[in-house]
């Protein structure tokens, strides 16, 4: 696999993981 594209699947991957993350955050401390 080319470098970019794993870069570019890495940093998705992290942004995907990272809104999860956020959004438990969230909705546990909103309850």
């Amino acid at each position: 696999m080319l470098w970019e594209e794993y870069k570019k699947k890495s940093d998705l991957y992290k942004a995907k993981t990272f809104g999860i993350t956020q959004f438990i955050l969230f909705t546990t401390n909103f309850i």
